[in-house]
């Protein structure tokens, strides 16, 4: 985790998350709702009270979403493609507009709740008992006619459903089906965005009662395994979810939809079960198998195996060296404290390069004494061991870059301690940062990281234009870097520059809900 000098207090304001279905498009035509009138008379309300807000759309067009701001202007934040759906993290009494390409108002929400723009049916088909939170009332007394056809008895079932007659209703989406074997695609796709809206609410049982059916109908359908193994998963029937998981990743999702990397997502999801079930050595064996399908989910993947111990009955990590070296050397000594370094355990490190140093005293043993003590949060000490390593490393050592970022690093940290124990002195730590860094990419140009460290600085100096230099580098040659984005919106900001401040805030929404939070507060804070 970066260490970073807190600029201001940040409230919670409006997230905006997307995760998209890519599911086929209903077949509901796109009409203006009443609540369109409330349109220029309503204004979304100052509250701090957080809401969640779903939109599915199953019109067969694109809409475009608005938030109402305070003033009841209309501010654009989405476009929602047909078949996709949107979660927005938002406030009680704030206003949502979704409108038609061509502007027209098609509806006013208000948070929270959950909505399917266009409101179409869900159905519900054969062999599936309600969870006790569904109503079971009395069917509908309707029948259908003689030598009905398969959309007649497909729309009177819809009508039982809709009056609570569930076992009637599944009879007659079963003689539809029969006759018409298409219709299994709608009915399972309408499963599909009912499973969907209920995990929303985090009511699983109820989301597996449609995602069953659903995959009843179209047992090849690769998402709704996925999402069916989510909701076992969150229900911890592990074994269950695993079953999903892993006949997902048999159906061959790359090959299905190759577009939306689910072999990935199927294989990450199978990993973090594991875990949860206790099974290192399983999850292990999912990311080396996710290493050729996407790199990025597996070193997520790998993040969360290495928070779990190997040998958790030792007291520490696997990785840990033995206590006593085979060899009272310095290398020997070194050689466990590097060990020690990689799996984190920084006081057993501290303790090791000392020893090696006062056998030997290298450049490389104070740089990790260095580093070491900067994770322990004695940044005097870290400085110390770092200054003594930059006097001993020879002047074209290929590594003397990390020394000065690792120096940098630590002035920042110093000047983040000062500030919370409202200490002044003299030398300016982020002055002395901003050397580091920069004599650190001196000797290195491409090292991102001292690229990323000085930006920070040159937003904390009020050196703004420098700011977005730097971060616009690190955000081109790293652009899923969410913080690199909120310091980049920040630098705008200072700068008066409010539009393209947004820019960054739209595009942070799709990488990082907390981060896009901090700085939407930033954008809106009064003057």
């Amino acid at each position: 985790m970066r260490t970073r000098i807190q600029l201001h207090r940040s409230s919670a304001v409006l997230i905006l998350a997307f995760f998209v279905l890519m599911c086929d498009g209903g077949d509901v035509k796109a009409q203006t709702d009443s609540s369109c009138s409330r349109e220029g008379s309503s204004r979304s309300a100052q509250t701090t009270q957080a809401a969640k807000l779903t939109l599915i759309n199953q019109t067969q067009e694109t809409l475009t979403g608005y938030w109402l701001d305070f003033e009841g202007k209309r501010q654009k934040w989405f476009d929602l493609a047909t078949g996709q759906a949107l979660e927005l993290s938002t406030f009680v009494g704030h206003l949502w507009l979704v409108t038609k390409a061509n502007g027209q108002c098609l509806a006013i929400y208000s948070a929270p709740g959950n909505f399917r723009v266009g409101k179409p049916q869900s159905p519900v088909f054969s062999g599936n008992k309600p969870p006790s939170d569904v109503a079971a009332k009395s069917p509908a007394t309707d029948r259908p006619p003689t030598n009905a056809t398969a959309d007649q008895y497909y729309d009177l079932g819809k009508k039982h459903w809709e009056r609570g007659g569930y076992d009637r209703a599944n009879e007659l989406f079963k003689k539809a089906i029969a006759l018409k074997s298409s219709l299994a695609k709608d009915v399972s796709e309408h499963y599909f965005f009912e499973g969907f809206f209920w995990a929303g609410e985090e009511n699983y049982e109820r989301a597996l009662f449609y995602y069953r059916p659903a995959l009843q109908l179209r047992p090849d359908w690769v998402r709704a395994h996925i999402f069916a193994g989510y909701a076992y998963d969150k229900l911890k029937r592990y074994p269950e979810a695993v079953a999903s998981y892993r006949k997902a990743i048999e159906l061959r999702p790359d090959v299905q939809e190759p577009k939306m990397n689910l072999n990935a997502a199927a294989h990450h999801a199978l990993g973090l079960t594991y875990l949860a079930m206790g099974q290192r050595a399983l999850a292990q064996e999912v990311h080396r198998a996710l290493l050729a399908i996407d790199k990025t989910k597996a070193g997520e993947l790998l993040a969360e195996i290495n928070k779990v111990p190997a040998a958790a009955s030792t007291g520490k990590p696997a990785n840990a060296p033995a206590n006593n070296p085979t060899s009272a050397s310095a290398e020997a000594y070194f050689a466990q404290a590097e060990k020690y370094l990689e799996a984190k355990d920084y006081a057993n490190a501290v303790e090791a390069y000392n020893k090696a140093i006062s056998l030997k005293p290298s450049a490389s043993a104070n740089l990790g004494l260095g580093v070491s003590y900067f994770h322990l949060k004695r940044f005097q000490e870290g400085l110390a061991a770092l200054s003594k390593a930059y006097r001993q490393a020879p002047k074209n050592d290929p590594s003397l870059y990390v020394i000065h970022y690792w120096i940098g690093k630590t002035y920042i940290a110093i000047q983040a301690d000062q500030i919370r124990r409202n200490i002044i002195t003299e030398e300016d730590p982020l002055e002395m940062a901003a050397g580091a860094f920069e004599e650190a990419l001196r000797l290195k140009p491409d090292h991102i990281e001292s690229k990323f460290e000085l930006g920070f600085v040159y937003l904390v100096t009020g050196e703004f234009e420098e700011a977005v230099k730097a971060l616009n580098t690190v955000i081109r040659l790293r652009p899923k870097d969410a913080e690199a984005h909120y310091n980049l919106g920040l630098a705008y900001m200072r700068l008066g520059k409010k539009n393209e401040a947004l820019q960054v805030y739209r595009k942070l929404l799709t990488l990082d809900q907390e981060w896009a939070q901090k700085l939407y507060a930033e954008i809106n804070k009064p003057k």
